[in-house]
């Protein structure tokens, strides 16, 4: 199967491939000499939104599909993989909710 990506999503993976390297690649030596977790990275994620990129609108998330989610993944983990995983674990704690979730749970867990 080939996926052919959408304008909007090449756009998307420009935008991340320059936060990747400008922000994430410096701090990637570092990162892995100290073993410490990169409270700065975790920042600059949620003040670009992207803990919520695979959340639908309803929830306060992007609504982004799977494959703009993959483009996210794929070009954080270009300069660091364990940067990738910041964003990535959230979206799997946030996945059982989505699916068996009550309303209120919802609204709960997985708003802002």
């Amino acid at each position: 199967m080939q996926y052919i990506t959408t304008e909007e999503q090449e756009q998307f993976r420009q935008t991340i491939r320059k936060l990747a390297e400008e922000k994430v690649a410096p701090r990637s030596a570092e990162i892995d000499r100290t073993g410490e977790f990169p409270w700065d990275i975790f920042e600059l994620f949620k003040a670009n939104d992207l803990f919520g990129l695979h959340l639908p609108k309803e929830c306060g998330g992007a609504g982004a599909d799977m494959i703009t989610c993959c483009i996210f993944s794929e070009e954080i983990s270009r300069v660091d993989a364990g940067c990738s995983n910041i964003v990535g674990s959230s979206w799997l704690a946030a996945e059982p909710i989505l699916i068996a979730g009550s309303p209120e749970q919802k609204v709960k867990y997985l708003t802002p």
